[in-house]
């Protein structure tokens, strides 16, 4: 690479290595996608807005009001209090790759990621545990064959065999039931998450609209409008890369 390395910060700029402290990079990344949404907010007229972004290994919510990217006047990194101008921006341990499992009779998602590689079952590399993914694809929610662009075929039987191994054999439910409640149970807990940002903003979270970025948040964001009672949802065609 020949050209200059640009650092992103979390203002949603970016600067050169010697004009960025460690405190400018904190979440930067997560955070350029909440600045797209401020943008895309500002065209549509959207006032109040949660934007949520859910990768592989975390989902994470922010909030955008009037086209701007909400901030609140103080904040902690790793338990450490700033008294600085920080965005708003919770997260939680829950993506595409989390594990699935059942405890004490209810599905429970991660902490712990399959992440890329072995990556979920259906993807054929080695995996074996039940994830989110594994379930999004027997719940007929992705295409095994339109995944990446078609370049990789995802494998639905292997998928099926993890999710009632892990999931529907100790429910005592088919596997078609057991992605189901994983899905159900994945939708609930970004809604959460939505819901107490959209409060932490002081805003009712029916009145907010939803925003779905990120490579899982289009397959998440109507459900969870649906579990807010929110009056819309946006999804966007390149909102898969909002944070790269």
């Amino acid at each position: 690479w020949r050209g200059n390395v640009l650092i992103g910060h979390i203002n949603g700029g970016v600067a050169r290595i010697g004009k960025t402290k460690a405190f400018d990079t904190i979440e930067s990344g997560p955070l350029f996608g909440t600045h797209a949404c401020a943008a895309a907010a500002d065209g549509a007229g959207d006032g109040r807005v949660i934007a949520v972004d859910v990768g592989g290994t975390t989902a994470k919510a922010s909030a955008v009001e009037d086209g701007r990217v909400l901030l609140k006047d103080s904040g902690d990194l790793f338990d450490i209090p700033l008294q600085l101008d920080m965005p708003l921006l919770r997260s939680i341990a829950l993506g595409g790759g989390s594990v699935a499992r059942v405890v004490d009779g209810r599905v429970t998602l991660g902490p712990d990621s399959m992440g890329a590689a072995p990556g979920p079952a259906c993807y054929g590399l080695g995996g074996r545990n039940a994830t989110i993914t594994d379930a999004f694809v027997v719940a007929g929610f992705l295409s095994p064959t339109a995944f990446l662009g078609g370049r990789r075929t995802l494998d639905v039987d292997r998928a099926r065999a993890a999710l009632d191994k892990h999931v529907g054999s100790r429910l005592g439910v088919d596997v078609d039931s057991a992605a189901r409640a994983v899905v159900e149970a994945a939708w609930d807990a970004v809604a959460q998450l939505a819901r107490e940002t959209a409060e932490e903003a002081g805003w009712d979270p029916a009145e907010v609209t939803v925003y779905g970025f990120g490579g899982n948040g289009p397959l998440f964001v109507t459900a969870v409008a649906d579990r807010l009672g929110a009056r819309s949802a946006r999804l966007f065609r390149l909102g898969s890369v909002y944070s790269a």
